[in-house]
């Protein structure tokens, strides 16, 4: 897992709020390259534990990096957009395929 704490993160935005779900993407800008809160994208995702999730992660999908969070500098685990990708695909596989009459 990449280890990037001597650089500067930026939020890129406010946190954005995903079409109505009421769940929250925070998005960080890191070296030009966008990343998101790994919770949050677990949440987005309806995927359970995300620790455990991001073991399934390549070490550069993914980073721990201190950013702040409800006031306080917390490490947070972030995915970079690889990283996101590769859960969407993680959630794909787990779900049951369609039949082909619909």
């Amino acid at each position: 897992m990449q280890d990037l704490k001597s650089e500067k993160a930026v939020l890129c935005c406010e946190p954005v709020v995903w079409n109505d779900s009421n769940i929250r993407l925070t998005p960080v800008l890191i070296n030009s390259e966008p990343y998101f809160v790994a919770v949050e994208v677990c949440k987005l995702l309806d995927l359970s534990n995300p620790t455990d999730r991001l073991k399934s992660l390549d070490d550069d999908e993914k980073l721990i990096y201190p950013i702040d969070r409800a006031g306080q500098q917390r490490l947070v685990n972030l995915v970079n957009e690889s990283g996101f990708y590769h859960l969407i695909f993680c959630l794909a596989s787990h779900r049951p395929p369609l039949s082909a009459n619909g």
